[in-house]
């Protein structure tokens, strides 16, 4: 297997908990909140017309590399951390949207396989993998 670097993200959306309520729920500070019925703005913190339609948190985005810790060692923590939170089955009981976005970063052709099993864990918590490729 070839050393690369990545970037997973967890990411949330619930049509009508708070981020606050989200946050608590996993017991960590998102980076990034928008919660739903609030008045929209822009990245740079200018208004914008309308609201929001859901709550939206995005959570970690550390970068890692291949040679610190696999990536499917860390798709396995993440989710086995997430099922140990009582309010993460109160966000997927409720309507919410979980995914784990996965950034790779490689100046050259990369494989890799997620195993099955590891795929039907992500499965059975209701856990989106969402994979980004960059050169």
């Amino acid at each position: 297997m070839y050393h690369f670097r990545y970037k997973m993200t967890l990411r949330v959306w619930h049509p009508s908990l708070t981020a606050a309520e989200i946050e608590n729920s996993l017991g960590q500070k998102a980076q990034v909140t928008q919660t739903a019925g609030d008045k929209r703005i822009s990245p740079a913190g200018h208004p914008l017309d309308g609201t929001y339609k859901e709550t939206y948190c995005s959570f970690g985005g550390h970068a890692l590399d291949t040679e610190s810790e696999s990536i499917e060692s860390a798709i396995n923590r993440i989710i086995h951390d997430l099922e140990s939170k009582t309010g993460f089955q109160k966000i997927m009981d409720s309507d919410g949207k979980v995914e784990l976005f996965l950034g790779l970063f490689a100046n050259r052709n990369i494989a890799m396989t997620l195993p099955p099993a590891l795929l039907l864990k992500a499965g059975q918590a209701g856990v989106h993998i969402a994979l980004d490729i960059y050169p």
